[in-house]
């Protein structure tokens, strides 16, 4: 029987790792610590006669809103001739397939040329 060979150990240390769970535990616990704490006391309340209500140019909102209207009134009488176009050009094809059909029917009756 050949000898028995006993050879190192082939025991691979693990890569040394940080430790990420118990960062973010800390963490956690530290938040969850911040949420619970009590209370701090709240501090008088504001005098509502402190803060000023955002001033309002009436005259420009008004200028606005019509030059929306214009641009309402113009987006309206483009859309009346878009489909006024469409529906000439649908007219327009329809009378030029309607020649093509009639001169294509008429080709077959006409008589024949130099006879």
């Amino acid at each position: 029987m050949p000898p028995h060979h006993t050879t190192a150990s082939s025991h691979i240390p693990a890569p040394h790792r940080t430790q990420t769970g118990r960062i973010a535990k800390s963490k956690a616990n530290a938040k969850i610590g911040q949420v619970t704490a009590p209370a701090h006391e709240p501090g008088p309340a504001p005098n509502p006669a402190d803060f000023s209500a955002p001033r309002l140019d009436i005259t420009l909102l008004n200028a606005l809103t019509t030059r929306l209207e214009g641009y309402e009134s113009g987006l309206d009488a483009l859309k009346t001739t878009i489909r006024e176009n469409q529906i000439e050009s649908r007219q327009a094809n329809v009378d030029t397939f309607s020649q093509l059909m009639e001169r294509l029917d008429n080709l077959g009756t006409a008589p024949a040329v130099g006879s």
